[in-house]
Protein backbone atom coordinates (compact mmCIF):
# COMPACT_ATOMS: atom_id res chain seq x y z
CA UNK A 1 0.00 0.00 0.00
CA UNK A 2 0.96 3.63 -0.64
CA UNK A 3 1.95 5.59 2.23
CA UNK A 4 2.32 8.89 0.18
CA UNK A 5 -2.03 8.95 -0.49
CA UNK A 6 -4.42 11.38 1.62
CA UNK A 7 -7.65 13.21 2.31
CA UNK A 8 -8.39 16.60 3.08
CA UNK A 9 -11.14 18.35 3.95
CA UNK A 10 -12.30 21.98 5.43
CA UNK A 11 -15.07 23.93 5.79
CA UNK A 12 -16.32 27.62 6.52
CA UNK A 13 -17.93 28.13 9.32
CA UNK A 14 -20.23 31.39 9.53
CA UNK A 15 -19.36 32.00 13.21
CA UNK A 16 -16.82 33.56 15.96
CA UNK A 17 -14.68 31.19 17.34
CA UNK A 18 -16.51 32.10 20.57
CA UNK A 19 -19.58 30.67 19.31
CA UNK A 20 -17.88 27.78 17.89
CA UNK A 21 -16.24 26.80 21.09
CA UNK A 22 -19.61 27.09 23.42
CA UNK A 23 -21.64 25.07 20.63
CA UNK A 24 -18.93 22.64 21.34
CA UNK A 25 -18.68 22.39 24.60
CA UNK A 26 -22.00 22.98 26.07
CA UNK A 27 -23.92 20.10 26.94
CA UNK A 28 -27.47 21.41 26.01
CA UNK A 29 -26.09 22.92 22.20
CA UNK A 30 -24.59 19.13 21.58
CA UNK A 31 -27.29 17.52 22.39
CA UNK A 32 -29.62 19.67 20.40
CA UNK A 33 -27.62 19.40 17.61
CA UNK A 34 -26.10 15.79 17.52
CA UNK A 35 -29.36 14.16 17.49
CA UNK A 36 -30.05 13.82 21.25
CA UNK A 37 -26.43 13.02 21.64
CA UNK A 38 -25.36 13.15 25.77
CA UNK A 39 -22.06 14.19 27.12
CA UNK A 40 -20.82 12.44 30.10
CA UNK A 41 -17.33 14.51 31.00
CA UNK A 42 -16.36 16.90 33.63
CA UNK A 43 -14.55 19.19 30.97
CA UNK A 44 -11.37 19.47 33.12
CA UNK A 45 -8.56 19.65 30.84
CA UNK A 46 -7.25 15.97 29.98
CA UNK A 47 -10.04 14.75 31.40
CA UNK A 48 -12.15 12.23 29.04
CA UNK A 49 -15.18 13.29 26.92
CA UNK A 50 -17.70 10.61 25.78
CA UNK A 51 -20.85 11.10 23.88
CA UNK A 52 -23.11 9.43 24.29
CA UNK A 53 -26.96 8.11 22.46
CA UNK A 54 -29.45 5.68 23.66
CA UNK A 55 -27.99 2.99 21.86
CA UNK A 56 -24.04 3.27 22.64
CA UNK A 57 -21.41 5.51 22.87
CA UNK A 58 -20.46 7.01 19.72
CA UNK A 59 -17.38 8.74 20.21
CA UNK A 60 -15.12 8.77 23.05
CA UNK A 61 -11.36 10.52 23.54
CA UNK A 62 -10.29 7.11 25.24
CA UNK A 63 -7.07 5.50 23.52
Amino acid sequence: MRQDLFVSKSIVIHASAFKVWTVLTNSELIKEFLYGTETATTWEQGKNIYFLNISHILMSNNR
